[in-house]
């Protein structure tokens, strides 16, 4: 395991005031929690309202204090490296990235939706419509958990492909709740999930077939969808832009997982992260009845957000198309409970702004955990989380 940091602001980074300063007591560690020295700490400080900063310091004692603080709602970007006397990164060393923020309940989304957005959305539901509920293929594969029937499903949907995915049931007598789920940004098959008490599908977001060899994905990757969904060209209109049939896909096949005879008729759950939870934020803001949605830093989060300078994350250029499908817009139209879970004050490919513009644009109950040092797909061995809730209390909060 490589050595790491730990530590915080002074005070709950997420209860900062504009101009407050942002007081960072940082220090260098091994896998015991031993302080560590390093010759040098190289450090850089971003806001979302455009000031920046950088320096170095000296490592020998293995703690780092830093000060920070931001004009306008919004968060600051934290980062610090150990370094050796040349200011290269040690190599065993991961990196500090988090931050704080200010004024968490002012932080909303840089442009409004579309004015247009519910016609948009209201034909793209039509063309679902126009299709039947119909199963083209459902073949029982291995199941990993004795207690599960295990089956590859594909579903007619709209567009040239069909829903795909893994679909478990359990092999006793009964009627269960639904769980739907969708992966984040990629090329792989989709998972086999077990849920204890429920019917699960998780669905592949290209409607491709699942369980196939490596090469079978990589040949996807690198010559039939390659960076799907980044095209500018593609994203100037709704019908071309990659995520309309990819939404479309989702909602077939939560419309044909309801005519399950083993769905108890009443409790649709819905949980993603990343790409998926933008996926479930889509799905759901889309269809009525959805008992509760949980996503894991969720992506496509206020695209607008650059046009008020926050700081970009990993996504398309802010293009027509992709409004429609941006996940701050979609929450202000869910019906529904949510929760959201490992919003990384560090997380760059789904920076803490935008995620926090699409928590606020939610009227349903809702609670939120963010967590310091938490980066897209790494969470260090020690670190703090910090919890809001606004009609969803979190249980031993």
């Amino acid at each position: 395991m490589n050595n790491y940091f730990i530590g915080s602001s002074q005070k709950n980074p997420t209860e900062y005031l504009c101009g407050e300063n942002m007081h960072f007591i940082l220090t260098y560690v091994d896998e015991s929690r031993n302080t560590l020295s390093c010759p040098i700490f190289k450090w850089k400080i971003m806001g979302d309202d455009g000031v920046q900063s950088e320096g170095r310091c000296s490592g020998e004692s293995g703690v780092i204090e830093l000060d920070a603080s931001i004009s306008l709602p919004g968060f600051v970007r934290v980062m610090v490296y150990a370094c050796d006397a040349d200011g290269n990164q040690l190599p065993d060393s991961d990196m500090f990235e988090g931050g704080a923020g200010a004024e968490l309940d002012k932080i909303t989304r840089g442009e409004d939706e579309p004015a247009d957005f519910d016609a948009v959305w209201s034909a793209m539901l039509a063309e679902l419509d126009a299709v039947p509920v119909e199963l083209l293929e459902k073949i029982e594969v291995a199941s990993d958990n004795e207690r599960f029937f295990t089956y590859d499903v594909k579903i007619k949907a709209p567009g040239s492909m069909p829903a795909s995915g893994y679909l478990t049931i359990p092999k006793n007598e009964g009627k269960y709740a639904l769980r739907l789920s969708f992966s984040g940004y990629g090329y792989a098959s989709a998972p086999k999930v077990y849920a204890e008490n429920r019917i699960s599908l998780h669905v592949n977001p290209h409607g491709y077939e699942n369980g196939r060899e490596p090469e079978y994905y990589e040949n996807m990757q690198k010559n039939v969808i390659p960076a799907f969904g980044f095209s500018d060209s593609e994203n100037q209109s709704v019908d071309t832009c990659y995520f309309k049939y990819m939404m479309l896909r989702d909602l077939a096949a939560l419309r044909w997982a309801r005519t399950l005879p083993q769905w108890n008729g009443s409790e649709t759950y819905i949980v993603g992260g990343s790409m998926g939870a933008m996926q479930t934020v889509n799905v759901a803001a889309h269809s009525d009845d959805i008992t509760a949605i949980e996503i894991n830093v969720p992506w496509f989060c206020d695209l607008g957000g650059i046009t008020k300078g926050r700081i970009r994350g990993w996504r398309p250029n802010l293009t027509p198309a992709v409004r429609y499908f941006d996940t701050a817009n979609n929450a202000a139209h869910l019906r529904c409970p949510v929760t959201v879970v490992n919003a990384g004050l560090g997380d760059y490919v789904c920076p803490p702004s935008g995620i926090t513009a699409m928590y606020n644009s939610i009227k349903t109950p809702k609670k939120i955990e963010y967590g310091q040092n938490r980066k897209h797909g790494y969470t260090p061995p020690t670190y703090e989380y910090y919890r809001r809730s606004h009609g969803l209390e979190w249980q031993n909060a």
